[in-house]
């Protein structure tokens, strides 16, 4: 008879396990209900109980990304339900059996299903006036509640985890669960979740007829679901947290010379209400088979925007590039040769276009400041000159592309003392999120330069990156 409730626990697993669809109607949890009693009958058609919850774990872990509340209410249904015309026919002692059972539903690790069957089975017991029993489960399962990461399923539960000691007469209790689901409700961001958890609270606080808070509650409630509500302004923007990404990235290519890349990349991203900051640098290794001396050369590379909004249309902005022995970027790339490329840009941006977010946008600079070349190739100091330019950039991030994210730049620089002495620099980055924090990223460089110091340069160049980045 020492495994009779975990039969009963079998029974209620077996008949998720068997009929696979969570979303079906009241006519289906019926026939689950008949399907329980079949094991009921014959337990020697049962499977080890341990691997059966095993099992049912990672069944309800899939569905429950889904549809967790349709997953709850109809699992707790087939356990209460094929629990009572069960034990009702038998002769069931079920403080025997209650360790073994407690002991197998610890063993599972998500605590949002822990907490859910131990509620159940505290549920089961209280209707057998077991309330020794019930308190130590539905204790068990505040614990696993606490644990559960999800901060407004973790409120749900708590709420549920109070209601069940009100029904066994442990108010005190009860109220002291609530008033710890109240602190963790207010620590929630999104405002119209909020409401609707202090909504859910503020009706348990009236059903034990405490008229004050329930007030209370209602009325924050009702605010923050009118401010959720509320149409929100285009400007000043909403200010979003720091957000910083870490990755690799890379490229090769081969046919009489093998040259390539890699590297390490670092942005950072900041939106205030009417400032914002992108920041962006790459440190690589830059190699070719070609070079007689240095096969291998470091290199770096850093590009920042700081803008300024004086209204939604309107920014006034500041760009810094710096770019040391990159290859679209130097004169001449051999051996000991070195170059340094530097700029600093200040003017005014007119946006033209704007997405859902702030930081969905397309704007035109025009701006002035300096712009420095150096090159010292073959041994010689070609160039060491700093230069007044004028600079008309077309700056935007944000554009959908299916799943992925184009973020684009395209700069015209002319030097002011020598108006044939300009580039065009355009930069597309494409990319393709993987998961909540990893992503894919394809660059592509394009660069055209009017003078050359090295006349059997190429004007045009082109440079493809590809690689990986880790959002935090």
């Amino acid at each position: 008879m020492r495994l009779i409730s975990p039969l009963l626990c079998l029974g209620f697993i077996s008949t998720i396990l068997v009929t696979g669809k969570f979303n079906q109607t009241v006519k289906a949890e019926n026939s689950n209900l008949e399907l329980t009693s079949h094991y009921f009958r014959k337990p020697s058609n049962n499977k080890n109980f341990t691997q059966e919850i095993s099992l049912f774990q990672n069944k309800i872990s899939e569905k429950h990304k889904k549809r967790p509340q349709k997953i709850n209410q109809i699992s707790s249904k087939i356990f209460r339900d094929s629990g009572h015309r069960f034990i009702a026919s038998q002769n069931i002692d079920l403080n025997q059996s209650f360790s073994q059972t407690l002991e197998t539903i610890q063993e599972i690790t998500n605590q949002k299903i822990k907490a859910n069957l131990l509620i159940d089975l505290a549920i089961n017991y209280a209707n057998f006036g077991n309330v020794e029993k019930t308190k130590q489960l539905l204790n068990q399962s505040l614990q696993a509640a606490r644990l559960v990461d999800n901060l407004d399923e973790k409120v749900i539960l708590m709420i549920t985890i109070a209601k069940q000691y009100r029904e066994i007469d442990q108010s005190s209790k009860a109220n002291q669960i609530l008033e710890e689901s109240v602190e963790l409700a207010n620590t929630v961001e999104d405002k119209l979740l909020k409401s609707q958890l202090l909504m859910k609270l503020s009706l348990n606080y009236i059903a034990i007829g405490e008229e004050k808070q329930f007030d209370t509650l209602l009325t924050q409630s009702q605010r923050l679901r009118e401010e959720a509500n509320a149409p929100v302004a285009d400007f000043p923007f909403q200010a979003t947290p720091l957000v910083r990404s870490f990755g690799f990235n890379g490229s090769v290519s081969s046919f009489r010379d093998t040259t390539g890349f890699a590297g390490i990349n670092l942005s950072l991203n900041q939106q205030w209400s009417r400032d914002d900051i992108d920041l962006s640098a790459s440190l690589y290794t830059d190699f070719d088979s070609s070079r007689l001396v240095n096969n291998y050369k470091p290199g770096g590379l850093l590009l920042g925007v700081y803008r300024h909004h004086f209204s939604s249309q309107w920014n006034y902005f500041t760009t810094i590039f710096m770019a040391g022995n990159q290859s679209i970027f130097a004169s001449e790339n051999d051996d000991e040769d070195l170059s340094f490329l530097g700029s600093l840009a200040l003017g005014g941006g007119l946006n033209v276009w704007r997405g859902d977010s702030p930081q969905e946008f397309l704007d035109l600079q025009l701006g002035v400041g300096p712009h420095y070349e150096y090159d010292y190739i073959n041994f010689e100091k070609r160039r060491d000159e700093v230069d007044p330019a004028l600079f008309f950039n077309i700056y935007g991030k944000g554009f959908a592309v299916g799943k992925g994210k184009v973020d684009t730049i395209f700069a015209v620089v002319t030097t002011l003392n020598d108006t044939d002495n300009y580039t065009l620099t355009s930069r597309n980055k494409f990319s393709f999120p993987l998961n909540d924090r990893w992503s894919l990223n394809n660059t592509l460089w394009l660069r055209y330069r009017n003078q050359r110091i090295i006349t059997d340069n190429p004007k045009l160049e082109v440079f493809f990156t590809t690689g990986i980045s880790y959002q935090f």
